[in-house]
């Protein structure tokens, strides 16, 4: 059988009903709060915990990183992950409890990568997401789509010279929500690292606000994959509270060209 674990990211507390009984084995939950009073209480259960700042090799990137502090900070403790054949990654309020151990151990059978949080790469590249030098710390709106810019990065690496065009109606993981081959993962992070550790993403968010940081790795994570794993499963499973996030981002922005709109009319008015 394949060697195959999960990193759950949490910072509160971790919902049983999530996930199979058979599946626990094979789930690594990882603390990100140091503050947790939550792991007081599970002493009695038999549950594989770690802690990101027990790390010894622990590098410290900030909260606007998200899971990708975790991400990366794994691969560079490889104790964690050493002899794993499928290393794969969930955040703690997704449910993968309709979701079977032979299942999982099934597509690793036959696929690179398994997206647990799939989506057509134009809607996400409509929502307007900026990667733009122009307007630092504005993460929606016009400008430079950070889809572009993200591709020109990839394209650079890897000497490549694919279109937005070519990609736009193909999917993309997002939410760094995925089960990937080890080999793929090294691969994968090696060129993530080099975008984290070059801090390029530091000028696009330096008041801190939108944790723009993490959003933009979890698209070039994404993006990768679609590019380099072309063939993929897509195994749908609950992300709670995404939705509502996606509609409240659309919302915010549409009130913010509503508000912009209004100021102008209001100054065309005190003119006439």
């Amino acid at each position: 059988m394949k060697n195959i674990k999960i990193f759950v990211i949490f910072h509160k507390d971790i919902k049983l009903e999530y996930y199979k009984e058979e599946i626990l084995p094979h789930i690594v939950f990882v603390n990100v709060n140091q503050n947790n009073n939550y792991l007081e209480n599970i002493n009695d259960l038999k549950l594989s915990i770690i802690n990101l700042h027990d790390f010894s090799n622990y590098v410290s990137l900030g909260r606007q990183y998200a899971e990708s502090e975790v991400i990366y900070n794994l691969f560079r403790n490889k104790k964690y992950i050493k002899k794993l054949d499928y290393i794969g990654f969930l955040h703690h309020d997704m449910d993968v409890s309709m979701v079977s151990l032979n299942q999982i151990l099934s597509l690793c059978d036959k696929y690179d990568v398994i997206s647990f949080d799939s989506h057509i790469i134009k809607d996400d590249y409509n929502n307007m997401f900026l990667m733009d030098r122009r307007k630092p710390n504005v993460w929606q709106g016009l400008g430079k789509n950070c889809y572009e810019q993200i591709l020109e990065d990839i394209n650079n690496h890897q000497k490549k010279e694919v279109k937005i065009e070519e990609i736009k109606n193909k999917h993309i993981t997002l939410c760094c929500a995925f089960l990937l081959k080890s080999s793929k993962f090294e691969i994968l992070m090696g060129f993530i690292s080099k975008i984290i550790e070059s801090k390029k993403l530091e000028i696009f968010d330096s008041d801190r606000r939108y944790r723009m940081q993490g959003g933009l790795l979890e698209r070039y994570v994404g993006i990768w994959l679609t590019i380099n794993i072309p063939e993929y499963y897509y195994l749908k499973v609950d992300h709670h509270f995404h939705e509502t996030n996606l509609v409240n981002s659309k919302n915010n922005y549409i009130l913010t060209l509503l508000k912009k709109s209004q100021l102008k009319l209001i100054k065309i008015l005190k003119r006439i």
